[in-house]
């Protein structure tokens, strides 16, 4: 980019200061033009647009019924929630059940223990104070 200044100098010497650049309109590749918007494709993009139908896919499986390989642990998954309901109002035990509902139990604590280390951390740092600076005659030294 050209200042007000840099024109002005550049104007003195008869110069004319210019751009230059390119832009992508199309991309040639094997016989086809395609459009600009191919030159854009990451592989980020693609895997997102992969991970995307493959959502699309599991979420018409579970609607329709219809099972699919990639529906099955989350039919598994549900199907092991529906037990655990059951076997919670029913009042049956089961092992996968009691482990469940003692790490249930147990996260809270954990968080609020975690939250306690936290805000001792923080009480810690705010005791700790910059040093003060002391002033010092110079002598003059500056005159």
């Amino acid at each position: 980019m050209v200042g007000n200044s840099e024109a002005a100098f550049l104007a003195k010497l008869n110069l004319k200061p210019f751009m230059y650049g390119m832009d992508l309109h199309s991309v040639y590749n094997d016989g086809e033009i395609l459009d600009k918007a191919i030159a854009k494709i990451t592989p980020e993009s693609l895997l997102k647009t992969f991970q995307q139908g493959v959502s699309n896919l599991t979420g018409l499986s579970l609607e329709t019924g219809l099972i699919t390989a990639v529906a099955v642990p989350h039919l598994l998954v549900n199907s092991f929630k529906n037990l655990l309901a059951v076997a919670v109002e029913s009042g049956y035990k089961l092992d996968a059940l009691e482990k469940a509902l003692s790490a249930a139990s147990a996260a809270p604590k954990q968080q609020a223990a975690a939250a306690n280390v936290e805000s001792k951390k923080a009480v810690v740092e705010e005791k700790v104070e910059a040093p003060v600076e002391e002033d010092m005659d110079m002598g003059d030294l500056f005159g």
